[in-house]
């Protein structure tokens, strides 16, 4: 429940901090669950914090999360934000692979960067 709150305040880019306050309480409560580990990482993320973003959605990934559409995409944000284009291209794509069909995603594979 609270991840999701996080989660939401997130996607609102609403109390981000306090966001960050109360995910990160998840992160340590279960540090190798893949969706608390990439709320976590895409609140940093939201926050312009993106090399803590990236050590953080980089466990997500270790923890399951390359099966997972969202944190897959999310990953691919965060790598372009810390300048690898690259491979923030194979990871929208591979969660495009995996069934994220949204046009936002779609406009990133094509132009190879995020629309802001």
């Amino acid at each position: 429940m609270i991840n999701n709150y996080s989660y939401y305040l997130s996607l609102r880019n609403e109390n981000l901090e306090y966001a960050e306050t109360i995910s990160k309480k998840t992160v340590l409560s279960e540090p190798t669950n893949s969706t608390y580990l990439d709320t976590y990482a895409w609140i940093l993320y939201k926050l312009s914090r993106y090399d803590d973003a990236l050590i953080y959605i980089k466990k997500a990934i270790e923890f399951g999360g390359l099966q997972n559409k969202v944190i897959v995409e999310h990953f691919g944000d965060i790598l372009y934000k810390t300048n690898n284009t690259d491979s923030a291209v194979e990871m929208w794509k591979l969660a495009k692979n995996l069934g994220n069909n949204s046009i936002n995603l779609e406009q990133k594979i094509i132009n190879m960067r995020i629309n802001e």
